[in-house]
């Protein structure tokens, strides 16, 4: 079974554009990938969000190549560019569930105005700072607490 690479022309210019490719020993979850891929729509024109939140898709040139219009689809579609990455889950312990990632890929250059969280180690907000402590969501190391990238979010 194999994959008509047309169908993913775009996922193709995507790569190219923002650095993503193949680096051993890296690791990136689905809600870092989404977030490049959402921005690189948005400014190709791709994606408009109105004010309200509604999006507004238009449709790839080529009809099999479909966009990607959520984060339950990138690790699938991202794999296909990718056949020796690894898919698989990282569990989350503050969110209480796996979390999708893809292994054997990374970006190579910066691709946001702030790097993913995964990179940034920036501490979140402690209590002394009147946060409730069930609003937190981080990973806690060495008794420094840094934000945790898994997508999870209290509110939701």
């Amino acid at each position: 079974m194999g994959v008509n690479l047309v169908w993913l022309r775009h996922l193709f210019q995507f790569c190219e554009d923002v650095g993503l490719e193949a680096i051993a020993g890296q690791e990136l979850t689905a809600k870092e990938i989404w977030e490049v891929l959402e921005q690189w729509y948005i400014d190709q024109g791709t994606l408009n969000i109105a004010e309200n939140g509604k999006r507004q898709w238009v449709d790839q040139a080529k009809p099999g190549d479909k966009n990607v219009k959520g984060l339950n689809q990138v690790i699938a579609r991202i794999s296909q560019l990718f056949p020796q990455a690894k898919r698989g889950t990282r569990y989350c312990p503050l969110s209480h569930r796996s979390i999708p990632i893809l292994t054997g890929v990374g970006f190579s250059k910066p691709v946001l105005e702030s790097p993913p969280q995964s990179v940034v180690a920036e501490p979140v907000a402690t209590q002394s700072e009147n946060v409730p402590e069930q609003s937190k969501h981080a990973v806690t190391d060495s008794g420094k607490e840094y934000p945790c990238n898994c997508g999870y979010s209290r509110s939701s």
